[in-house]
């Protein structure tokens, strides 16, 4: 037992001397010399601030809505500096970022140590946001191509020669809105599908032979819905009023687009240069040129 107390009034003295003083850093005055950016957003951004700081080195990035407004006057939306520190710049003041996307902004300490922070912005455009005119609504019809020595074949025509009631679809007006990112990092907003200058919208008959392909042709739903585009495959999701969903693709052709949908070829061997069987069962895909 004696032992015991001895090896403990030597430790002592070792425990004590570790202990930290709680007030060390306020009397060091070392709060006082961050200079440090924690947080920091523009309006007009899009999904979360990157901030790296690595010593002298600090920066933060961030991606931007180019439609939302210039590069050259980008408002801050909000900004929270280290502990008694300031920033050159407040909520509600614009950064410039005109010059090779970037700015910067000064962070001085609360013992008045200047830091300079560089800003770097992502550009971003959304393809779909805007208005878009419909000039064209096209089929590929594949005829057993597998096979040309058969004859079979691929052909690429406009709806309207399978089906003459569409035609009034080919004026029509789309008109996206974009409205941010979600969590998935897909792009999302509203559209309307509007009538063109003959106030009707198409229909996918063919009244001639007694054929009805609305149900599967009017892909791109009437009135207005919403939308989301996936970035990294381009495939696109409409919805409409009544909550159905629709699948596409957006694909860029001669300073336009290709709203496409695909089918699957179902092959009708007994009558496979019909003209009806060919557009109710071997359409290959369905797209709408917009402009």
């Amino acid at each position: 037992m004696k032992t015991l107390k001895y090896i403990a009034i030597l430790l002592l003295p070792v425990v004590v001397s570790c202990q930290k003083d709680p007030m060390e850093e306020v009397q060091d005055g070392d709060w006082q010399k961050q200079k440090d950016i924690v947080e920091l957003s523009f309006e007009g951004q899009i999904g979360s601030t990157e901030i790296v700081r690595d010593g002298d080195e600090a920066s933060v990035e961030f991606m931007y809505d180019v439609n939302y407004g210039p590069l050259s006057a980008v408002p801050v939306a909000g900004i929270v500096t280290s502990y008694g520190g300031s920033a050159s710049v407040a909520p509600g003041e614009t950064l410039d970022f005109s010059n090779n996307n970037t700015a910067t902004i000064t962070v001085t300490s609360g013992t008045g140590e200047p830091m300079e922070w560089t800003i770097y912005l992502d550009p971003f455009i959304e393809p779909l946001n805007g208005e878009f005119n419909v000039t064209d609504v096209k089929v590929l019809v594949d005829v057993i191509s597998q096979h040309p020595e058969w004859g079979g074949y691929s052909s690429e025509d406009p709806v309207v020669n399978y089906l003459p009631e569409a035609a009034p679809e080919t004026d029509n007006v789309l008109t996206f809105e974009f409205e941010g990112m979600n969590s998935e990092g897909n792009s999302y907003g509203t559209f309307t599908h509007a009538a063109g200058a003959d106030g009707a919208y198409g229909e996918f008959t063919n009244n001639a032979e007694g054929v009805d392909l609305n149900d599967k042709y009017r892909v791109l739903p009437k009135g207005s819905g919403t939308w989301t585009r996936n970035p990294a495959d381009q495939s696109l999701t409409f919805t409409d009023q009544q909550g159905n969903t629709t699948h596409a693709v957006l694909e860029e052709q001669d300073g336009g687009f290709k709203i496409v949908f695909d089918y699957e070829v179902v092959t009708d061997w007994d009558n496979l240069w019909d003209g009806v069987t060919q557009i109710s069962q071997m359409t290959d895909s369905f797209w709408y040129v917009i402009e």
